[in-house]
């Protein structure tokens, strides 16, 4: 019943009134500096500061706060990693670790985390390892950066805010959104260059391509998994143009390990496809020949000039720098067999060799190196456990994990790809949406085979 009221008496607003009011004041402020700092800035970060407002905003509308806080540290890391690298801002990541943190918080005080106990001892015992390389190794506390400790801790809070058995399509969207972008970065680099060699651009062609594989990849596992008896010509046409594009900036960069890890996704995706839907294959096979068109575009023929070079039989010079570390793996203690050498000590071995190179160029002799064998095991586990849930579905969801995981092993043998936030961000994410607790597997039951929950 409507409580009555009392006529000329004046009634002060109710808090959700007030909070409307501020939420209304401090969005016009912020719109206000917003658009006087866009005036005074270049082009391309007022387009970052666009991207930044709309998926903050989105943000605040509907849940998964997680996973968008995710998504929008993925779109910003992959800008300022690449075409905005010269206005980096020391600490500007700082932010979203602790957002992530407060989301996580929160979701532990509503009780609504279901743990994957499995993969999170998996992440305790390697961080364990990792932290303890660090007092074994105490050359590392002085020529480390200690935000190398934040890898791990990061890809657990991704698996844990994106939940038991969680679709993550925003965050996936995000990644295949920021691919495009710094694919059609790269595209414009080389046309302003005339197509230099590897397109001009000066950044780690290797890293770059990583970027952009990611999102390739999601899109390559979409489109072959689109139903023969519904197929989306709309959608189908989309994911095309956006795998063109993506295809053409990774030509460009004339990343031979890239085009190598794609290579083994593309074997993966013909022998899931055969097992689960052969039909499937056709839909590979339409892909495959319309992006090697690009080797027929301006800039085309470089990535054949990679392969052709003689120093392909060494890997680029790989080779030499694996012999290194196996070299010094041979000459090590039982105890640094078991536990590694410590934390970056890869890294001061080569350095030591090789005065212009500091990198393994290969994770899993850098994790292997650095954190002995019981590391190794335990980055490998994390792998295995993904791989194990995911193989046997046939799900849209599932390829596009599967797929997501073989990319990032695959390109883990060419460059130090898991010294990155975004490859444990992208390992945590796969263990969240394949990790099924005992509450989800309840809630799910009724949803086989289905992978994921919307």
């Amino acid at each position: 019943m409507q409580r009555p009221t009392v006529s000329g008496q004046r009634h002060s607003p109710g808090a959700g009134a007030w909070a409307l009011r501020i939420g209304t004041l401090l969005a016009a402020i912020i719109v206000g500096a917003l658009a006087g700092v866009l005036g005074t800035v270049p082009w391309a970060i007022m387009l970052a500061a666009v991207v930044v407002a709309a998926l903050a905003l989105l943000f605040f509308l509907g849940g998964r706060q997680g996973e968008k806080v995710l998504a929008l540290y993925w779109v910003t890391f992959c800008l300022f990693s690449t075409m905005l690298t010269a206005y980096v801002v020391g600490g500007m990541f700082v932010y979203f670790y602790l957002a992530l943190m407060v989301v996580l918080v929160g979701q532990l005080s509503r009780r609504s985390v279901d743990i994957d106990t499995t993969a999170a001892w998996a992440f305790v015992s390697l961080f364990v390892v990792v932290f303890a390389s660090l007092i074994g190794y105490l050359g590392s506390l002085g020529g480390v950066s200690l935000d190398r400790l934040l890898f791990i801790p990061l890809g657990l809070v991704s698996m844990l805010v994106i939940g038991p058995g969680r679709t993550p399509r925003l965050l996936f969207g995000a990644m295949i959104a920021s691919s495009l972008a710094v694919a059609v970065w790269v595209v414009i680099s080389a046309i302003e260059a005339g197509f230099a060699y590897r397109g001009n651009v000066s950044i780690d062609q290797n890293v770059v391509s990583y970027f952009i594989g990611i999102g390739f990849v999601l899109c390559l596992a979409w489109f072959v998994d689109q139903p023969p008896q519904r197929p989306s010509a709309f959608l189908a046409v989309l994911c095309l143009l956006i795998l063109l594009g993506l295809g053409y900036g990774l030509v460009l960069l004339a990343s031979r390990g890239a085009f190598t890890s794609l290579g083994i996704v593309i074997v993966v995706t013909i022998v899931h496809s055969v097992r689960s839907e052969p039909r499937r294959v056709w839909n590979l096979a339409l892909l495959l020949l319309i992006v090697s068109s690009g080797l027929l575009l301006p800039g085309g023929q470089g990535i054949l000039k990679r392969f052709e070079d003689p120093s392909t039989e060494t890997g680029g010079g790989r080779v030499l720098i694996w012999e290194t570390v196996l070299e010094a793996t041979q000459a090590s203690t039982p105890p640094q067999l078991l536990f590694g050498h410590g934390m970056t000590s890869s890294a001061q071995l080569i350095r030591s060799r090789f005065t212009y190179l500091s990198s393994t160029h290969n994770s899993y002799l850098l994790m292997f190196y650095d954190y002995g064998l019981v590391g190794l095991f335990l980055f490998l586990f994390l792998h295995a456990v993904v791989f194990v849930r995911v193989w046997r579905r046939q799900d849209a969801m599932a390829s596009q994990v599967l797929l997501l995981l073989v990319f990032q092993m695959s390109i883990g043998l060419f460059i130090s790809a898991s010294d990155s936030y975004l490859y444990w961000i992208a390992l945590g994410t796969t263990l969240g949406a394949t990790s099924v607790s005992r509450g989800s597997s309840r809630d799910d039951a009724s949803n086989a085979p289905a992978l994921g929950r919307g």
